[in-house]
Protein backbone atom coordinates (compact mmCIF):
# COMPACT_ATOMS: atom_id res chain seq x y z
CA UNK A 1 0.00 0.00 0.00
CA UNK A 2 3.03 2.22 0.70
CA UNK A 3 4.60 1.31 -2.42
CA UNK A 4 1.51 2.57 -4.36
CA UNK A 5 1.04 5.63 -2.25
CA UNK A 6 5.07 6.35 -3.08
CA UNK A 7 4.55 5.67 -7.20
CA UNK A 8 1.37 8.09 -7.14
CA UNK A 9 3.23 10.98 -5.50
CA UNK A 10 5.93 10.40 -7.63
CA UNK A 11 3.76 10.09 -10.66
CA UNK A 12 1.85 13.08 -9.55
CA UNK A 13 4.91 14.93 -8.76
CA UNK A 14 6.24 14.36 -12.38
CA UNK A 15 3.15 15.25 -14.41
CA UNK A 16 2.67 18.65 -11.40
CA UNK A 17 6.65 19.17 -13.58
CA UNK A 18 5.71 19.34 -16.68
CA UNK A 19 3.33 22.56 -16.16
CA UNK A 20 6.23 24.56 -13.99
CA UNK A 21 7.43 26.38 -17.36
CA UNK A 22 5.86 29.76 -17.76
CA UNK A 23 3.41 30.11 -20.10
CA UNK A 24 1.87 33.69 -21.14
CA UNK A 25 -2.03 33.65 -21.79
CA UNK A 26 -2.94 36.25 -24.24
CA UNK A 27 -5.61 38.06 -22.51
CA UNK A 28 -8.52 37.43 -24.72
CA UNK A 29 -10.35 41.13 -23.99
CA UNK A 30 -7.06 42.67 -25.89
CA UNK A 31 -7.39 42.85 -29.61
CA UNK A 32 -4.83 45.39 -30.33
CA UNK A 33 -1.98 44.06 -32.56
CA UNK A 34 1.53 44.11 -31.07
CA UNK A 35 2.86 47.51 -31.74
CA UNK A 36 6.86 47.04 -32.13
CA UNK A 37 8.04 49.37 -34.90
CA UNK A 38 7.13 53.20 -36.26
CA UNK A 39 6.72 54.54 -39.54
CA UNK A 40 6.35 58.46 -39.85
CA UNK A 41 3.54 59.84 -41.83
CA UNK A 42 3.23 63.06 -43.47
CA UNK A 43 0.28 65.02 -44.20
CA UNK A 44 1.57 68.36 -45.74
CA UNK A 45 -2.40 69.99 -46.51
CA UNK A 46 -2.78 69.51 -43.15
CA UNK A 47 0.34 70.86 -41.57
CA UNK A 48 0.53 67.82 -39.63
CA UNK A 49 3.38 64.99 -39.58
CA UNK A 50 3.10 61.81 -36.79
CA UNK A 51 4.69 58.49 -35.97
CA UNK A 52 2.32 55.68 -35.76
CA UNK A 53 2.81 52.17 -34.37
CA UNK A 54 3.27 49.42 -37.07
CA UNK A 55 0.90 47.27 -38.01
CA UNK A 56 -1.47 49.82 -37.04
CA UNK A 57 -2.80 50.82 -40.61
CA UNK A 58 -4.29 54.28 -41.01
CA UNK A 59 -7.13 55.22 -43.43
CA UNK A 60 -6.19 58.72 -45.44
CA UNK A 61 -9.65 60.66 -45.73
CA UNK A 62 -11.02 63.79 -47.57
CA UNK A 63 -10.90 66.79 -45.61
CA UNK A 64 -11.36 68.07 -43.20
CA UNK A 65 -10.82 64.82 -41.82
CA UNK A 66 -7.23 63.97 -41.79
CA UNK A 67 -7.20 60.39 -41.29
CA UNK A 68 -8.52 57.55 -39.32
CA UNK A 69 -7.18 54.32 -37.43
CA UNK A 70 -10.09 51.53 -36.55
CA UNK A 71 -8.54 48.99 -34.25
CA UNK A 72 -9.86 45.61 -34.12
CA UNK A 73 -11.39 45.63 -30.35
CA UNK A 74 -13.64 48.72 -32.38
CA UNK A 75 -12.10 51.95 -30.89
CA UNK A 76 -11.72 54.65 -33.46
CA UNK A 77 -9.07 57.18 -33.56
CA UNK A 78 -10.44 60.00 -36.20
CA UNK A 79 -8.23 63.06 -37.01
CA UNK A 80 -9.56 66.36 -38.71
CA UNK A 81 -7.79 69.61 -39.67
CA UNK A 82 -9.59 73.08 -40.37
CA UNK A 83 -8.63 76.16 -41.67
CA UNK A 84 -9.52 78.54 -39.11
CA UNK A 85 -10.81 82.15 -40.17
CA UNK A 86 -10.95 83.44 -36.64
CA UNK A 87 -8.01 83.88 -34.84
CA UNK A 88 -6.84 80.96 -32.73
CA UNK A 89 -7.35 81.34 -29.35
CA UNK A 90 -4.07 81.36 -27.66
CA UNK A 91 -3.81 83.07 -24.11
CA UNK A 92 -4.90 81.16 -20.97
CA UNK A 93 -8.34 82.83 -21.03
CA UNK A 94 -8.93 82.47 -24.51
CA UNK A 95 -8.21 79.09 -24.13
CA UNK A 96 -10.51 78.40 -21.15
CA UNK A 97 -13.42 80.16 -23.09
CA UNK A 98 -12.94 77.57 -25.79
CA UNK A 99 -12.89 75.19 -23.22
CA UNK A 100 -16.09 75.99 -21.76
CA UNK A 101 -17.67 76.22 -25.87
CA UNK A 102 -16.42 72.99 -26.52
CA UNK A 103 -18.08 71.24 -23.55
CA UNK A 104 -21.49 73.05 -24.12
CA UNK A 105 -21.44 72.05 -27.71
CA UNK A 106 -20.65 68.26 -26.77
CA UNK A 107 -23.58 68.45 -24.33
CA UNK A 108 -25.68 70.22 -26.89
CA UNK A 109 -25.34 67.72 -29.41
CA UNK A 110 -25.47 64.60 -26.94
CA UNK A 111 -27.64 65.98 -23.56
CA UNK A 112 -26.21 62.72 -21.93
CA UNK A 113 -22.80 63.32 -22.26
CA UNK A 114 -20.75 62.86 -19.22
CA UNK A 115 -17.59 65.19 -18.58
CA UNK A 116 -14.59 63.21 -17.00
CA UNK A 117 -12.50 65.26 -17.03
CA UNK A 118 -11.27 68.90 -19.06
CA UNK A 119 -8.52 71.05 -19.39
CA UNK A 120 -5.92 73.11 -21.06
CA UNK A 121 -3.16 70.67 -23.35
CA UNK A 122 0.01 70.91 -25.15
CA UNK A 123 0.96 68.57 -27.97
CA UNK A 124 2.53 68.71 -31.22
CA UNK A 125 3.90 72.09 -30.16
CA UNK A 126 0.53 73.44 -30.19
CA UNK A 127 -1.99 74.63 -26.76
CA UNK A 128 -5.73 73.41 -26.67
CA UNK A 129 -7.77 71.94 -24.83
CA UNK A 130 -8.98 67.97 -24.14
CA UNK A 131 -12.76 66.97 -23.30
CA UNK A 132 -12.83 63.25 -21.71
CA UNK A 133 -16.14 61.49 -21.23
CA UNK A 134 -18.61 59.23 -21.65
CA UNK A 135 -21.31 59.44 -24.95
CA UNK A 136 -24.12 58.35 -26.51
CA UNK A 137 -23.52 57.10 -30.07
CA UNK A 138 -25.60 54.97 -32.40
CA UNK A 139 -27.66 53.49 -28.91
CA UNK A 140 -24.67 52.28 -27.27
CA UNK A 141 -22.47 54.28 -24.53
CA UNK A 142 -19.04 54.98 -25.62
CA UNK A 143 -15.88 56.79 -23.79
CA UNK A 144 -14.42 59.60 -25.25
CA UNK A 145 -10.99 61.35 -25.88
CA UNK A 146 -11.50 64.51 -27.74
CA UNK A 147 -8.44 66.99 -28.22
CA UNK A 148 -8.33 70.33 -29.79
CA UNK A 149 -5.04 71.56 -30.34
CA UNK A 150 -4.64 75.85 -32.26
CA UNK A 151 -1.63 76.62 -33.88
CA UNK A 152 -1.19 78.80 -36.94
CA UNK A 153 -4.22 79.24 -39.16
CA UNK A 154 -5.43 75.46 -38.06
CA UNK A 155 -7.55 73.67 -35.63
CA UNK A 156 -6.57 69.93 -35.25
CA UNK A 157 -9.24 67.91 -33.55
CA UNK A 158 -7.75 64.53 -32.78
CA UNK A 159 -10.47 62.02 -31.11
CA UNK A 160 -10.61 58.74 -29.72
CA UNK A 161 -13.83 56.62 -29.25
CA UNK A 162 -13.78 53.28 -27.98
CA UNK A 163 -16.06 50.85 -25.50
CA UNK A 164 -15.45 51.13 -21.81
CA UNK A 165 -13.30 47.88 -21.73
CA UNK A 166 -10.87 48.98 -24.67
CA UNK A 167 -10.75 52.50 -24.13
CA UNK A 168 -7.62 52.30 -21.43
CA UNK A 169 -5.52 50.00 -23.50
CA UNK A 170 -6.03 51.76 -27.15
CA UNK A 171 -5.44 54.92 -25.44
CA UNK A 172 -2.12 53.79 -24.08
CA UNK A 173 -1.06 51.99 -26.85
CA UNK A 174 -2.32 53.83 -29.83
CA UNK A 175 -3.72 57.76 -29.09
CA UNK A 176 -1.25 58.80 -26.41
CA UNK A 177 1.52 58.16 -28.26
CA UNK A 178 0.23 59.20 -31.24
CA UNK A 179 -0.52 62.79 -29.63
CA UNK A 180 3.52 62.34 -28.15
CA UNK A 181 4.84 61.94 -31.77
CA UNK A 182 2.81 64.83 -33.27
CA UNK A 183 4.09 67.93 -35.13
CA UNK A 184 1.97 70.74 -36.26
CA UNK A 185 2.93 73.51 -38.36
CA UNK A 186 0.11 75.32 -38.60
CA UNK A 187 -0.45 75.73 -41.85
CA UNK A 188 -3.76 74.16 -43.31
CA UNK A 189 -4.54 74.41 -47.01
CA UNK A 190 -8.31 74.99 -47.88
CA UNK A 191 -10.20 71.70 -48.89
CA UNK A 192 -10.18 71.61 -53.13
CA UNK A 193 -13.96 72.44 -54.36
CA UNK A 194 -15.97 69.73 -55.61
CA UNK A 195 -16.64 69.63 -59.07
Amino acid sequence: MRLLAFAALVLSCLLGACGTERATVPDPNSLLPDLTTTRTVDFPRAGMSLRVQRPVGLVRRRPPEVFRVSLPSGAVVAVLAYRRKEPVPSSPSALRAARRRLVAAVRKRDPEFRVASSGIVRAGGARGVEVVGTQSLSGGRLETRSVHLFKGVGEYVLELIAPRADFGPADERVFSPLLRSLELTGRVKAAPRRP
